[in-house]
């Protein structure tokens, strides 16, 4: 089974790409995390999963998503993809396929939702 070029037109969700840097203050006190923009891409976005992460005293939903886009070296595990004002935590990057990368990305939990 050969893999179908990626389509241009598929690439409907614009995106941005960066990560959290950390430092240190004065006194050698961790300072809080700052998100240094990386770049914008368009990307196919599909959600591939919504499972349900159950704790004692809360259910919140944990959505995976899945962005592919042409190929860049930059992004790595840890990175964020915000889109549409939701921030994603990339978990893998895989760039088995040479004309494009396929990202998998959980969404933050500050953005997660809770259901019923």
């Amino acid at each position: 089974m050969s893999i179908k070029p990626l389509d241009p037109g598929d690439l409907t969700t614009r995106v941005q790409f960066g990560y959290v840097e950390t430092g240190e203050g004065e006194m050698g006190e961790p300072l809080p995390g700052k998100f240094v923009a990386a770049g914008k891409a368009w990307v196919k976005a599909e959600p591939i999963s919504h499972r349900k992460i159950r704790t004692a005293d809360q259910a919140p939903v944990v959505e995976t998503w899945q962005f592919t886009t042409f190929p860049r070296v930059d992004i790595a595990g840890d990175w964020k993809v915000v889109a549409h004002g939701i921030s994603y935590t990339v978990r893998t990057v895989d760039r088995s396929i040479r004309d494009r990368v396929v990202i998998t990305a959980e969404v933050d939990p500050a953005h997660d939702r809770v259901s019923d």
